[in-house]
């Protein structure tokens, strides 16, 4: 069973071993270490308000126990939209947690937070991440050409989604 929820002090151990997994940062924005004091301070400062903090994390659990975050990002209140993340452990990837964290997610955009649009930039080589987003109802936009660096230096294509939520 999936359920998302927010993040709590105990987190700290999955946050920490997700924001300071190197082979995910070609598909964000982070480039350096996070510490634990940092992320700590990260957890016990956020307002899990997105009209607040302009973002929401949230920890996706499978039968109790974290496996990863998804985030709401980049939000517009004036456009009525927000950017959509994910990030599931090595260990429980490809059984369908991504797909059905990211259902749970534009449920709840829907109906709590009343947004209009979620949309989602994906590194094209990222097939796990593009058949998530995919089979949680996002649509492919556009191919954002030599789009995202990787660590080697070499840019890779990636695909724009978008999710319209019906009002």
């Amino acid at each position: 069973m999936i359920r998302l929820r927010a993040l709590e002090p105990d987190d700290l151990d999955v946050l920490y071993s997700i924001e300071n997994d190197q082979t995910m940062w070609p598909y964000s924005d982070t480039s350096v270490p996070y510490s634990r004091d940092a992320l700590h301070a990260y957890i016990l400062t956020c307002s899990n308000d997105i009209f607040q903090d302009k973002q929401l994390r949230l920890v996706v659990e499978s039968d109790g126990v974290p496996v990863g975050l998804v985030d709401l990002c980049n939000f517009s209140p004036l456009h009525s939209r927000a950017e959509v993340s994910i990030a599931v452990l090595p260990a429980c990837q490809g059984q369908g947690v991504g797909a059905e964290a990211l259902r749970q997610l534009v449920r709840y955009a829907s109906q709590n937070i009343h947004l209009h649009q979620l949309y989602a930039v994906v590194a094209k080589e990222n097939v796990a991440s593009l058949k998530a987003f995919q089979h949680a109802g996002f649509c492919q936009s556009s191919v954002l050409p030599v789009w995202i660096r990787r660590t080697d230096g070499s840019y890779a294509d990636a695909v724009m989604l978008h999710f319209i939520l019906e009002k």
